[in-house]
């Protein structure tokens, strides 16, 4: 399969998982049975894969790139816009309950905030996914399969926690990495974009909510603060570590 083709794997994925939920046991279901599943498994490790698709998490992920490689400022600058106004978009219009609002309490596990709505599309999904997308136009697909896995294991985990259905981790999962693909293509076509003053707002942007992230930010996870604090503190390292030129002997 050629790379072009790859790239549209995981929106056909998410699309046939959303085929197979409406044909098939249905999203208060497989809920359910994801949700007991994880159960087996501990709560902390659950809100710490769930922390890596918070947005600053993602913000720190990105920030030693946006140093090593600032020509992908702009494609960060559109990807978050194009992921946000997607997410929350979408949010407003659909309105839809999240289980904590429709199922009894005792059924199910619930690890963080007990949150009631704006349920579809899961903005933790939808952001990791587009933080891969990103990564993707970097890495070649060998290295991206891994983060593939990860991204996948930070939707479920928002199942595992009972913040969300199936579907909207689907469709954030879909929305995010056709983001994060826009973000890219636009910002390659966008020349306009590539001036040292947006990469240096950008990185700025990054590292004020990475800082964010490491002294003050409340997740409402706090088995996931130190993860968090880690991811800071690497990207700000990483930031400013000073990038060594590539010689070639004579």
């Amino acid at each position: 399969m050629t790379g072009s083709m790859r790239v549209w794997l995981v929106p056909a994925l998410a699309l046939f998982g959303l085929a197979a939920l409406y044909f098939g046991p249905g999203n208060p279901a497989t809920f359910l049975a994801v949700n007991h599943a994880a159960a087996a498994l501990p709560a902390a490790l659950w809100a710490n894969l769930t922390a890596v698709g918070d947005t600053l998490v993602a913000f720190a992920l990105l920030l030693p790139f946006a140093r090593r490689r600032p020509d992908i400022a702009a494609a960060v600058l559109l990807a978050v816009l194009l992921t946000l106004a997607y997410v929350h978009g979408v949010k407003y219009l659909a309105a839809m309950p999240r289980p904590v609002a429709v199922l009894d309490h005792a059924a199910f596990t619930v690890i963080g905030p007990a949150l009631k709505a704006g349920a579809f599309p899961s903005g933790h999904t939808a952001t990791v996914f587009a933080l891969v997308a990103l990564l993707g136009a970097q890495l070649p697909w060998r290295q991206l399969t891994p983060l593939l896995l990860l991204a996948a294991l930070v939707g479920i985990s928002r199942i595992a926690v009972g913040a969300h259905w199936p579907a909207d981790v689907l469709a954030g999962a879909a929305g995010g990495w056709l983001a994060g693909l826009a973000g890219t293509a636009l910002a390659q076509r966008w020349q306009v974009l590539h001036h040292r003053a947006l990469c240096r707002a950008v990185q700025a942007f990054l590292i004020a909510g990475t800082v964010w992230l490491f002294t003050g930010y409340d997740s409402h996870y706090p088995d996931a603060r130190r993860l968090e604090q880690a991811a800071a503190f690497a990207g700000i390292v990483l930031f400013f570590r000073p990038v060594q030129e590539k010689t070639r002997d004579d």
